[in-house]
């Protein structure tokens, strides 16, 4: 975030602040591939556990990516959470990204599809509308509401 979209400092949840590269290396395990589904740094954790023959504790808020790693992204819950300071939240589906700053402010939707370069805010597209409503609830259901 060096002055993309004019934000120095990582407090938004523009792909350039939330997105880091991860590379996984295990050739005789894993052929090299790119991953393009919604993962999340905390979903290490449960990754190593796995690789590591490690029981994952009950109650982690991690996924392993291990299904993903030789490309099977069936039954894979595309979504990423991330938040910061317990009040400004980021949901990202598929191609969706919803993002929430507290009560009053405004709530923001880019569609990376359709605006990769994330400029043009979708809340208010009635295509959108359902994507939203699902959205806040399951902002509501995080705690953010």
């Amino acid at each position: 975030m060096l002055g993309e979209h004019g934000v120095f400092e990582k407090q938004r949840f523009f792909e350039g602040s939330v997105r880091v590269p991860l590379i996984v290396r295990w050739p005789r395990r894993f052929q090299a591939r790119t991953v393009d589904r919604n993962v999340s740094l905390c979903d290490l954790f449960a990754t190593l556990c796995e690789l590591a023959g490690i029981d994952v504790p009950v109650g982690l808020d991690s996924r392993s990516l291990v299904p993903l790693l030789p490309g099977d992204d069936s039954g894979w819950d595309n979504e990423a959470v991330s938040e910061f300071q317990a009040r400004n939240l980021m949901i990202k589906r598929d191609h969706l990204k919803y993002q929430s700053y507290g009560p009053g402010m405004p709530e923001v939707l880019f569609d990376l599809r359709a605006d990769p370069g994330e400029l043009r805010n979708a809340i208010d597209d009635v295509e959108h509308a359902d994507a939203v409503a699902g959205f806040q609830k399951r902002r509501d259901e995080l705690g953010f509401s």
